[in-house]
């Protein structure tokens, strides 16, 4: 048996009548399109005497017969089951379960012993030979394809790498500092949120506005492509959009292959280079784990001509940087940033303690538990949420 990414990959049964079929776990037949294979002779003859008064473990030092076991304690076997039996050891089948069950009793010898036939030995010994072909062929079509699955890797990654490289020069050009930000005091929200805006390169006269943020960013992320070549080399995304009811926040959506939800930022950027921090909540694509906590933390730095460069860290991810090149003409409508808030306040201790006990089949009160908008998601006036603003029909 074969494994690639801990997934194993099995090798067809072979088989030359269409009766017996053979692979990795043995000899079998199939019946009504289940699998048997051939019982134990031991286990199989204690089925066929279980509570039979003639049997002599049932026999007391007298003679005399014991009472037999409750039947409420022993669970028979199918009449499919037994007729598989009688075609394992060479037997006529039969198709009642009676019948079936008495011809296989008869068989036994003496010593309680069943024994193979020679041509199904013989027959056994050549499908497994057959099969044994088959498996190594299957190994090395395996091996070569998996050899052209990592070469092509390998070039993935180069160029994923040389995209990469390239942007962090432009940021070199610039003067820009990845990530710099500085320490400061937090504003004051009621969820402990990050504040308002973080680092700006100093001299920079190069203004922002939300239409040079806002929009989908195709990401390279080298660590996540080495350590998940299958999951996170390609395909990985970032939208972003201010909030359009008071744009004190910059929120977006991720899918970075292994992983994917919502960022919450401090406010938007203003100038060429400045760099913006954020929380993360999201979850794990293979167990869909959820992930949340201030260790969920990153940054966003922002140059004029649609590129980003940013850092994140938390979850089971170690911190790694990625890069990003806006897509032109790429539209956020406000119903995606309130669906972002609404996914946001849904992935909490809270909710993931219910959806542990769910999955023991528990009931929880509040399943669907949502936290309640921050304070600092409110209008100056701390009257109104950003997802009670009117919709509006177009995108920015």
């Amino acid at each position: 048996m074969l494994s690639r990414n801990n997934c194993e990959i099995q090798v067809d049964p072979v088989t030359r009548d269409h009766v017996f079929f053979y692979d990795s776990s043995g000899l079998f037949v199939v019946l009504d399109g289940r699998r048997y294979p051939r019982a134990d002779p031991r286990h199989l003859h204690r089925l066929l005497t279980w509570g039979v008064e003639t049997d002599p473990l049932l026999l007391t030092n007298t003679s005399v017969p014991r009472k037999p076991p409750s039947p409420h304690r022993h669970k028979d076997e199918t009449v499919t089951y037994y007729i598989a039996q009688l075609m394992h050891f060479g037997l006529k089948p039969l198709k009642t379960k009676p019948a079936a069950k008495k011809a296989l009793l008869a068989a036994f010898d003496d010593g309680h012993d069943l024994k193979v036939p020679g041509r199904l030995g013989k027959l056994e010994n050549e499908l497994k030979t057959l099969w044994n072909a088959e498996s190594e062929k299957v190994r090395i079509r395996f091996e070569q394809k998996e050899k052209v699955r990592g070469k092509k890797r390998e070039k993935r990654l180069v160029e994923l790498r040389r995209r990469h490289e390239a942007v962090l020069a432009e940021f070199d050009e610039e003067n820009i500092p990845l990530g710099a930000v500085p320490s400061r005091k937090r504003n004051a929200t009621n969820d402990g949120g990050i504040g308002g805006k973080m680092a700006r390169v100093s001299g920079s006269d190069k203004k922002f506005s939300a239409l040079n943020v806002q929009g989908k960013y195709v990401i390279d992320a080298p660590y996540l492509a080495e350590e998940w070549p299958d999951n996170a080399s390609s395909g990985l995304n970032l939208t972003l959009s201010a909030s359009r009811g008071t744009g004190r926040h910059l929120w977006g959506s991720f899918k970075f292959g292994v992983v994917t939800g919502i960022i919450r930022c401090g406010a938007p950027p203003e100038t060429v280079g400045e760099t913006v921090a954020f929380e993360w909540r999201g979850y794990e694509q293979g167990e869909g784990e959820m992930e949340y906590g201030p260790e969920n933390t990153g940054t966003i730095t922002f140059l004029a001509d649609g590129k980003i460069c940013g850092t994140m860290e938390g979850g089971f991810m170690t911190t790694f940087t990625f890069s990003g090149v806006r897509i032109e003409e790429s539209r956020v409508w406000v119903t995606h940033v309130k669906k972002w808030k609404d996914q946001w306040r849904g992935i909490n201790e809270r909710s993931h303690e219910a959806y542990e006990a769910a999955q023991r089949r528990l009931w929880v009160k509040d399943m669907d538990y949502k936290e309640r908008p921050a304070g600092s998601d409110t209008t100056s006036a701390g009257l109104a949420s950003d997802d009670d603003e009117e919709i509006w029909d177009n995108a920015w």
